[in-house]
């Protein structure tokens, strides 16, 4: 499974298609010069993944990708061409936000929008102070709410 995580807003922006074109502006110059040292490297900037795997499993895979942002896309394959940035990390020049296998969001507003856009995905909304899972039929596909546990264990 690859994963990417992405801020809600970056979604809608760039829907259906992931690119890091126009993104320029927004960087940060250590960004900056990271996407250029790429960019020389590989020629061009890639949209970020992680990868699952036995030693790298799925719940550390989106821990991290939710430092990155408030929704992580899921894909059961990526198309070619792609790199392998480091062990766990691949790049992609493009990524085609209807082939995500299914999603996970902290938004409980990121709802509708997915369900708008992309009817048929499975779609989890993780809301905190709450462990555990409920579906929530909408339309003809259905979203999970999971919450987290908060410190002191209590519900």
């Amino acid at each position: 499974m690859y994963l990417h995580g992405i801020p809600f807003i970056y979604l809608i922006d760039q829907f259906p298609i992931l690119s890091t074109e126009g993104r320029k502006q927004r960087k940060k110059p250590r960004q900056k010069e990271d996407a250029r040292h790429l960019v020389q490297e590989l020629g061009f900037e890639p949209i970020h993944l992680l990868r699952t795997s036995k030693d790298y499993p799925l719940v550390h895979c989106l821990k991290e990708c939710l430092q990155y942002g408030d929704v992580v896309l899921a894909f059961s394959g990526v198309p070619f061409p792609r790199m392998q940035l480091s062990r766990h990390e691949w790049g992609l020049p493009h990524l085609d936000i209807r082939d995500t296998a299914w999603a996970l969001t902290t938004r409980n507003d990121a709802e509708y929008w997915f369900r708008r856009h992309l009817p048929h995905l499975p779609l989890l909304v993780w809301e905190e102070g709450y462990i555990g899972a409920r579906r929530h039929h909408v339309g003809s596909s259905c979203a999970f709410h999971t919450k987290r546990q908060d410190q002191s264990g209590s519900r």
